[in-house]
């Protein structure tokens, strides 16, 4: 047994983890909303909440892990934002990338700025800076916003109350990285950012003995079970998943119930919802081993060759009214099946999903990167993320923006549950 272990681990530490340390950028073809423009969805939508609910401020200090906006140097948020639209670290930007860059931290330091003002923080940074000097605070005011600076002066018979959220110009952005008021340049070491897909493989090594426990818990009984259910095994496409056919096809084709698991063991934790779905439809049970926990499979799949492989079994089968189920990370496979092949989508049931709040650091904060203070933390820091098979697939192969659904776009006919 001791020379099982050995060999085990010289194999993980040895091979596989050297094999995906090396950072390589899926290539994807693009997505249906530009990933600039979907991010600038997300903080305009963040900027129209309540603030007690979010707030530009709070979106940025959780995609900085809590850090005091006056911590975060200009160069921490050109690294946040390559990361965002290119999935790259900054040094390894082109110059045309880094312009882009630019303009878009440009953007959202004028937004913050802007909502700093309107709720009256006087704070250096929003984070416990200090106050700003009011000299500064007035230079600022009177470079950036002339009519604020009138407004709180009172001059020229200007009674407004409050400062606009974007009362900023479009001149204005050139002054904004070569003179902010409260950005410091350079680069903040002490700084991190959240960066799936960039960060290093972190894995917690795992005895043998586990794996093999779990082979005998769940892997051996599922298929089984599922037998006797009345599904069958297949892999076409390049794409595993378990079939049952239902006993009534329409006039205009056979409907279909596709079911998208989460990170999770296997379909043992889905034995009570798949027993049920409806018998007169066919069922579709989507493998994807890159988030089975302990499956030592890595995806051979882009998100889009996913996708692309689950329309072409659709087809093989003859398949057109198509119910998708998606829970927590299976949410991510129903939106790139949405980029995909949507015509064939009539209803989308969400179970817990991340789609919907991918963009927003709630959810990588708590797998990842929040320290593990409570028992549940501790489940999803050692149980989940610390995974070798599930680290490789959020570290290696994940993509913010394929996996975001945006519910505004989708059609009106696709009922969403």
């Amino acid at each position: 047994w001791v020379g099982m272990e050995l060999i085990f681990t010289a194999i993980i530490y040895g091979w596989i983890l050297p094999r995906f340390q090396a950072l390589e950028v899926p290539v994807e073809p693009a997505a249906k909303i530009p990933t600039i423009q979907q991010f600038k969805n997300v903080v305009r939508h963040v900027s129209c909440m309540p603030s007690n609910i979010y707030s530009i401020e709070g979106f940025l200090r959780g995609h900085f892990l809590q850090a005091p906006l006056s911590e975060i140097y200009l160069d921490n948020y050109r690294s946040f934002i390559t990361y965002v639209i290119y999935s790259k670290r900054l040094d390894c930007a082109t110059a045309e990338e880094i312009e882009t860059v630019d303009e878009l931290v440009s953007w959202v330091l004028i937004l913050l700025d802007n909502e700093m003002n309107f709720s009256g923080k006087a704070e250096g940074g929003g984070g416990g800076g200090g106050k700003r000097a009011n000299g500064g605070e007035a230079r600022r005011s009177k470079r950036i916003v002339n009519s604020k600076a009138k407004a709180k002066s009172g001059k020229n018979g200007d009674t407004s109350t409050a400062p606009s959220r974007r009362s900023y110009t479009t001149a204005d952005k050139v002054n904004v990285l070569a003179d902010h008021p409260w950005v410091k340049p350079g680069f903040n070491p002490e700084v991190s950012h959240i960066n799936m897909g960039v960060d290093p493989v972190y894995y917690v090594h795992r005895s043998v003995f586990l794996y093999v426990l779990k082979f005998f818990l769940w892997d051996v009984p599922t298929p089984i079970r599922l037998l006797m259910m009345g599904f069958r095994c297949r892999n076409i496409h390049g794409v595993g998943f378990w079939y049952r056919r239902g006993s009534h096809p329409t006039a205009r084709g056979r409907n279909a119930t596709v079911l998208c698991h989460g990170i999770a063991v296997g379909w043992v934790m889905y034995m009570d919802l798949i027993s049920e779905l409806p018998t007169d439809k066919d069922v579709f049970l989507i493998n994807f081993p890159p988030i089975m926990l302990m499956s030592l499979e890595t995806p051979t799949l882009t998100a889009w060759g996913f996708s692309t492989s689950i329309e072409h079994i659709l087809d093989d089968y003859g398949c057109t009214g198509v119910t998708m189920i998606g829970h927590s990370f299976g949410s991510a496979i129903v939106s790139w099946c949405m980029n995909k092949f949507e015509y064939k989508i009539d209803r989308i049931v969400f179970l817990d999903p991340v789609a919907l709040i991918v963009a927003l650091p709630d959810v990588a904060g708590a797998l990842i990167y929040a320290p593990a203070k409570t028992l549940l933390q501790c489940g999803l820091r050692y149980g989940m993320s610390t995974e070798l098979t599930i680290s490789i697939m959020i570290n290696r192969f994940y993509s913010w923006h394929m996996s975001s659904l945006w519910l505004e776009n989708v059609p009106e006919r696709i009922k969403v549950f």
